[in-house]
């Protein structure tokens, strides 16, 4: 049962083998006595694998040898209660009332522990071996550790730490399990928890403060969809935007939304998952999650023109096209979806199908610019009236729309005067085409930080900043906005919001 809960106990067959071990009978007799457990752990083990092997962990990279210190290191944490928080004050979740715990450990123990007599049994083998059958396992999962994965190893941690201080004083023992109540007690109040894969952290992914939260947003979003829908027809499939990060809400294709409507025909999604086989199977409903609310936008008629771009300012050309596929199928004479997607076959690297979407828009697919066409939108007189410049601009578009010159100028304009949307549309494009010149990773990352996309903005700039310092230069400018990004994504004003 322990097995199917958390895979951490599955060396718990070589422990009971050890501790047989220990009324001196041989390997053979203890194999023997322990072989139910084998069988099981076995059994386990097989239909593990399969389940892997059909469901693979999303997102988590195989192990590493650097797993093997970091998953050390926490262990000894997580014995000792030291976890703390990592924006603002390091120490401000202690609470003086978290105290009264180890307090009345440390009295409670100081009456009770005698030293142990001469000839106590002192199995250390026994418990390092249960030590590492508990803790190697939390050691391939290490980049998303969390305390509760060493809750198996603790037992075995606690007989060690009883068999190395029986000889001390009752005080001297008193004083040490106070201490370790006082860091597991102060450690349950902390108000942050680690929502990245970083191998490294010094919190849990999953503690009490994540736990809380996460229930408390389930809750609320749970009666905000069956308030606008009691019923969902079956085969739906309903995708989420802007959930906030660690709320634990979408996980996998749905369980949460099939139990909560009690239908296995339900499927949900992160919107960035969208494909058209998705779409293809039933109704398709769409939510946003705005100001703690799960808002419904799946009645909107913009909503996905809407998804579309939100796609392609994320960075993830196969989501936008498997919506720009819904919207061309569904207005086939439209121009605008089909210059999106010329863009989004582009990046995937289909580029006969974006010259059939780029002619079908009205555009040449070409690079061949007329001579001096493009000089003359920088003369002086051009530069002065920005409305016929932008005319300009478009016109040479339409004439070689594969060109990166006329599509890295309109960006700059449009970031400069607006509208946001060209903007962005008009920088992709500029990196679409050229992906390894500096200048159009800093256009893209400016037109996603207008949008409010710091995730991808700070990952263009990156991007950007790796060609400027190849080629021995530097952006001060661009320095400082990826050192403020960094705190607003994965830094201490982010940790701050999980609070």
């Amino acid at each position: 049962l322990a097995l199917l809960s958390k895979e951490t106990v599955a060396g718990t067959a070589l422990v009971a083998m050890l501790i047989a071990r220990r009324d001196r009978v041989s390997l053979a007799a203890a194999a023997r006595r322990t072989a139910p457990l084998f069988v099981v752990t076995v059994v386990w083990a097989a239909a593990w694998l399969l389940w892997r092997r059909a469901h693979p962990a999303g997102g988590l990279a195989p192990p590493t040898l650097a797993d093997v210190p970091a998953g050390a290191l926490h262990l000894l944490q997580t014995v000792a209660g030291i976890e703390w928080r990592s924006g603002g004050d390091a120490l401000g979740h202690w609470r003086v009332t978290a105290l009264l715990m180890p307090v009345l450990a440390g009295a409670l123990a100081w009456r009770a522990f005698r030293p142990a007599p001469a000839a106590a049994l002192r199995p250390f083998k026994l418990v390092l071996g249960w030590l590492t059958a508990a803790w190697l396992p939390a050691v391939l999962v290490t980049p998303i550790w969390s305390a509760y994965f060493y809750l198996w190893a603790l037992f075995a941690a606690g007989l060690l730490l009883a068999l190395a201080t029986q000889r001390w004083p009752a005080l001297a023992q008193a004083t040490l399990l106070a201490l370790l109540v006082a860091g597991s007690s102060l450690t349950r109040g902390l108000d942050e928890f680690s929502a990245r894969t970083d191998r490294w952290s010094v919190q849990s992914h999953v503690n009490r403060h994540s736990i809380d939260r996460s229930l408390r947003t389930i809750e609320r979003y749970l009666a905000q969809m069956r308030r606008a829908y009691p019923t969902l027809p079956a085969r739906s499939t309903v995708y989420f935007a802007d959930v906030p990060a660690g709320a634990g809400w979408q996980a996998a294709d749905g369980p949460l939304l099939r139990w909560a409507y009690r239908d296995t025909s339900l499927r949900s999604y992160f919107l960035m998952q969208f494909t058209a086989e998705q779409a293809r199977r039933g109704p398709l409903y769409f939510f946003v999650a705005e100001r703690d609310s799960l808002v419904d936008h799946t009645r909107d008629p913009r909503v996905l023109p809407s998804l579309a771009f939100s796609m392609l300012i994320a960075d993830k050309p196969g989501a936008a096209r498997g919506v720009l596929d819904l919207l061309c199928a569904r207005w086939p004479d439209q121009r605008v979806p089909r210059y999106w997607r010329a863009w989004t076959q582009l990046a995937l690297g289909d580029s006969a199908s974006a010259a059939r979407d780029l002619a079908a828009a009205g555009l040449r697919p070409s690079t061949l610019l007329p001579a001096g066409a493009l000089a003359a939108t920088a003369a002086p007189a051009a530069v002065h009236d920005t409305l016929a410049r932008i005319v300009a601009l478009k016109a040479l578009r339409a004439r070689a729309a594969l060109a990166p010159e006329p599509h890295a100028r309109l960006a700059a304009l449009f970031l400069d005067r607006g509208p946001a949307d060209e903007a962005a549309l008009e920088a992709y494009a500029f990196r679409v085409l050229a992906p390894d010149d500096p200048d159009a990773w800093r256009k893209w990352a400016a037109a996603q930080l207008a949008q409010h996309q710091y995730v991808p903005a700070l990952t263009s700039l990156e991007h950007y900043l790796d060609r400027v310092h190849a080629t021995g230069g530097r952006d001060d400018e661009a320095q400082r906005v990826v050192i403020d990004l960094r705190r607003v994504v994965r830094g201490d004003l982010a940790q701050q919001a999980l609070r």
